[in-house]
């Protein structure tokens, strides 16, 4: 995986690999918004699940608490007045997966 492989490589470096596909314009381009000191070291971070939701319990996976904080989840993201999400249909759904699912 492209990110896991180049996660820990140092700007100097990742400097010498893109000037290898890029053209001299670019990759000085490229080079100077590495160099910036704004530019994160990292791109990509992996978190723990307990650093980003405390209340996360891996033994709740799959049940129907859990199912039931997604369906809250998703309803308080779409929102109400959200006209490509249609909440009935929605709640329909879950109604039928819940019969499913038990």
């Amino acid at each position: 995986m492209l990110v896991r492989r180049y996660t820990s490589i140092k700007r100097v470096d990742l400097v010498l690999l893109i000037r290898r596909h890029m053209n001299r314009q670019k990759c000085a381009r490229m080079a100077m918004a590495l160099l910036d000191h704004r530019t994160p070291p990292s791109g990509w971070v992996y978190r723990k699940m307990a650093e980003l939701s405390p209340a996360f319990r891996q033994a709740e996976v799959g049940s129907a608490n859990s199912y039931d904080a997604l369906a809250q989840v998703i309803l308080s993201y779409k929102g109400y007045e959200n006209a490509t999400f249609d909440r009935a249909d929605f709640l329909r759904n879950y109604a039928l997966f819940g019969r499913i699912h038990s």
